[in-house]
Order: C-alpha cells, then structure tokens, then sequence
C-alpha cells in the first residue's frame, strides 16, 4: 500500500471511529453530517469523498463478510463444516480485533438495533447475504429448497451473534441440528 493510500485509509478509519462515537454518545439521528466532519477535522464535502452518506458509515465494506465467507466455503467438500471453521475463525480474530476497537465501535450493535433506518438497511444486508449464499449453493448442485433453507440457517447465525450477542458455541450448536436436517 502507499503512503497516500495509508493516509486515506487512516483518515477512513478516523472518520469511522469519530462517528461511531459521537453516534454512541449522542444518538445516530441526532449526529449531523457537519458534526463528524468538524470532529474528524475535515470538510463536509470531503466526509462525502469518504462516504457517500451517514449510514455508509456504518455500513462500511458491509459485503466484506460474504465475500470472506464464500472464499471460505470454496472448494469445501462439507459446507456446514466450512461454515463452522470460518465461524470460528472470524469469532477468535473478533475478539483479537476488539482490543483495536474504541469502545464505542462495540456499541454498533446498539446504534443499529435503536434506529428503523439502520435496522432496515441490516435487514436488507442480511437479505442480499442470503441470496448471494444460496445462489452459490445452487451452482454446488444443491437444490433449491435446500440452498435456501441452509443459507438461511447461516446467515441467521451471523445474525444472532452480531445483533444479539449470542454466546456463538450455543448458536452453532442450536444451528447444527437444522444444518444436519437441511441436509439430511
């Protein structure tokens, strides 16, 4: 990476770490656009070269876990095994990645679950995952019924570790049983 795409990484991740604290503080419908720029130090107009708007703030590289997901899942011989090592693996680097957090990045969960817009645009993340998986199940040969019904059950583990706070071995556990009759 070069030094100018360091910087811009940096200020990215600035602008990411200023909002999500004044959200946490403040309320996300009560942060201005001018807000966060002011507290990143820079002008509006620039925090729109960043981010196209508010909510892509907190939606940053929101398809970055499907991809990782399906790179994880290809060329698997046991799909449902795939998914529990990536889940695993994405769980033990979360939880080295959280030391590198504000405090306030944790309250992401909170900040979305709170708000109807955030809350709707997850729910259409959620939804998009879910099409992308079972479109990818489908050209494994699964069929239709099967693909969708197992890409649901996935990406509801997802969702009930991430928007819950769900303990993941209980998830994983309480899902494997659907997983094994999915596919049974």
């Amino acid at each position: 990476m070069s030094n100018r795409e360091e910087k811009k990484a940096a200020k990215r991740a600035e602008i990411f770490n200023v909002a999500v604290k004044l959200f946490a503080e403040h309320g996300y419908d009560n942060v201005t656009t001018a807000q966060i720029a002011a507290e990143s130090h820079i002008a509006k107009k620039t925090l729109f070269q960043y981010f196209p708007s508010k909510e892509d703030i907190i939606f940053d590289d929101e398809d970055e876990l499907i991809n990782a997901l399906l790179a994880g899942l290809d060329g698997a011989t046991n799909i449902w095994a795939a998914f529990i090592t990536f889940i695993q693996q994405a769980n033990a680097a979360n939880q080295t990645d959280n030391d590198n957090h504000t405090p306030e990045a944790m309250q992401l969960p909170t900040i979305i679950r709170e708000n109807d817009a955030l809350n709707g645009r997850l729910l259409k993340m959620w939804d998009k995952y879910e099409r992308r998986l079972t479109d990818y199940l489908i050209n494994l040969n699964y069929t239709n019924a099967v693909a969708s019904a197992l890409s649901n059950t996935m990406i509801h583990v997802f969702r009930a570790t991430f928007l819950e706070s769900a303990d993941i071995n209980e998830v994983i556990t309480a899902n494997q049983h659907v997983a094994k009759m999915i596919l049974a």
